[in-house]
């Protein structure tokens, strides 16, 4: 089954916007389960993830669960330096350098898209 991506902002004034799928808010099975996200969190890639870009956008398919998900270009962005940082906080000061937004809400929709990825298994917190 494949679940239709929302393109809508988590907060409606928000600079930093992407995707989520419906699911994410419908499935009681991805209700949070997994270690309070942290900006001093370590998170790893799921082995059950395929990543494709499109245009500048990532779609990221769990293999595991069959289900898509898709990625504006902030969360291909954030998705892209998660291997490449040691933790969050790392993330965040990139972000903070690339983006013309307060740091407070930069890391409050960092920590609410790691913690979407976490709970729909596509990434693990370390």
């Amino acid at each position: 089954m494949h679940d239709r991506v929302v393109h809508a902002p988590l907060y409606p004034a928000s600079p930093l916007t992407y995707p989520v799928p419906v699911a994410a808010f419908a499935d009681p099975s991805m209700t949070a389960t997994s270690p309070p996200v942290t900006l001093s969190s370590r998170v790893a890639i799921s082995d059950d993830v395929l990543v494709q870009d499109v245009g500048g956008e990532v779609v990221l398919l769990d293999l595991a669960g069959e289900r898509y998900f898709g990625l504006d270009e902030v969360g291909t962005r954030i998705w892209a330096l998660l291997p490449e940082r040691s933790d969050l906080d790392g993330v965040h000061k990139t972000l903070c350098e690339e983006f013309d937004a307060l740091p407070a809400l930069i890391e409050d929709e960092l920590l609410a898209l790691v913690a979407r990825l976490t709970d729909a298994g596509l990434i693990r917190v370390q």
